[in-house]
């Protein structure tokens, strides 16, 4: 399986916006929700009213985000 980028693992949160910066902005409903579950995983996120910031970083990171979003499609598809 290919690897993804940052922009396209995230994409299921929500939009990406575009960034020339070291992190990804991402329009979410559920920014509160998604920050705590990366937090818990110790990624670099900030929480906004309208999305999440998340810090584009380690490969460690990246294997966050990607367990965490897959454990949530999960439950949801359950």
């Amino acid at each position: 399986m290919p690897t993804l980028s940052m922009s396209e693992l995230l994409r299921p949160i929500g939009e990406i916006l575009p960034s020339r910066a070291n992190f990804i902005y991402v329009k979410t409903d559920d920014s509160e929700g998604w920050a705590s579950r990366f937090l818990e995983k110790g990624v670099h996120v900030r929480a906004f009213p309208d999305g999440l910031r998340v810090s584009a970083g380690t490969d460690e990171a990246y294997a966050y985000i990607r367990q965490t979003i897959e454990e949530v499609n999960s439950v949801e598809n359950s």
